[in-house]
C-alpha cells in the first residue's frame, strides 16, 4: 500500500467518524441546540426569566430565544413575538397581539430590555443577566 493510499484512508476514516458523531448528536438533540452551544455565542439558545427588577416571575412564562448573540423571539407573559426582516432589510417586530390586561411594570421592563439597548452577561452558573434602561432581568437556560 502506498503512502498516498494510507493518507486517503486516514482522511476517509476521519470523515466517517465526524459524520457518525454529527448523526449521533442529531439523534440525541433533534432541535439542534448542540450546534448553537458548540459553535455559536454562548448566550445563544432558549431562556426562561427567573426575575425582573428583583421580582420573582418563574410562573409568568417570560421567555427569550437568543440567536447570534441577539434576542430573536420570546414570550412577554401575554404575547409571542419575533424579530423579522422586511424586503428592504429593515428589522421589525411581529407579535400575536392577543388582547391582554394593561401591561404591568414587569412586562414593561421585559419589553424595554429585549427591544431596547441592553447589555448581556452570561454568568458562571449558566444564568443570563440582561440589563439596560434602568432594568435588570435574570434568565435560566431552558432545558426540555
Amino acid at each position: 500500500m502506498r503512502a498516498t493510499e494510507r493518507r486517503l484512508g486516514t482522511v476517509i476514516a476521519a470523515g466517517l467518524i465526524v459524520a457518525w458523531a454529527v448523526f449521533f448528536l442529531s439523534v440525541l438533540d433533534p432541535r439542534g441546540r448542540w450546534v448553537a452551544e458548540t459553535f455559536g455565542p454562548h448566550e445563544d439558545g432558549d431562556w426562561v426569566a427567573v426575575s425582573i427588577d428583583g421580582r420573582s416571575i418563574r410562573e409568568a412564562g417570560f421567555t427569550l430565544f437568543i440567536d447570534g448573540g441577539e434576542p430573536r423571539s420570546g414570550h412577554d407573559g401575554c404575547n409571542r413575538w419575533s424579530r423579522i426582516k422586511n424586503e428592504n432589510g429593515q428589522v421589525g417586530i411581529e407579535s400575536t397581539l392577543v388582547l391582554c390586561t394593561p401591561p404591568d411594570p414587569v412586562t414593561v421592563a421585559y419589553r424595554r430590555l429585549v427591544f431596547g439597548e441592553h447589555k448581556m452577561a452570561l454568568r458562571s452558573d449558566d444564568t443570563l443577566v440582561l440589563s439596560g434602561a434602568g432594568h435588570r432581568a435574570l434568565f435560566r437556560r431552558q432545558r426540555d
